[in-house]
């Protein structure tokens, strides 16, 4: 009994664990969508991942900086915030200071308060 356990735990995690990658993969594709909606929930479902979402960080600050979407730009900055990775200081330094958008300034001003300096 113990046996079947522990062989259905390892089963388990290897299906959840493949299917991490798959999602993060489907992700970061539809980071490249041409529709802004399906762009807008992998940003927010790449935050949600926190940590595992690190893999994304470059995209998210390319998408930060560049997206046409002011709303995409905005959950990129809080996307990135929730992820915590330190490589993501500096690029929402530079676009909080470069933007003129209030609603984009508050995003990465709250993003900020994510990272322990």
């Amino acid at each position: 009994m113990i046996r079947h356990v522990a062989s259905v735990s390892i089963v388990l995690f290897c299906l959840v664990s493949t299917g991490c990658v798959e999602n993060m993969e489907t992700l970061r594709k539809d980071l490249k969508s041409t529709d802004p909606e399906v762009r807008l929930k992998a940003v927010e479902r790449l935050g949600d991942q926190g940590s595992k979402g690190s893999a994304a960080v470059q995209e998210l600050v390319d998408i930060l900086r560049r997206d046409s979407d002011k709303n995409i730009r905005k959950a990129a900055a809080k996307s990135l915030g929730k992820i915590g990775d330190r490589g993501a200081i500096q690029p929402l330094k530079d676009v909080q200071a470069a933007t003129q958008d209030a609603g984009l300034q508050i995003a990465i001003k709250e993003a900020l308060t994510h990272f322990k300096e």
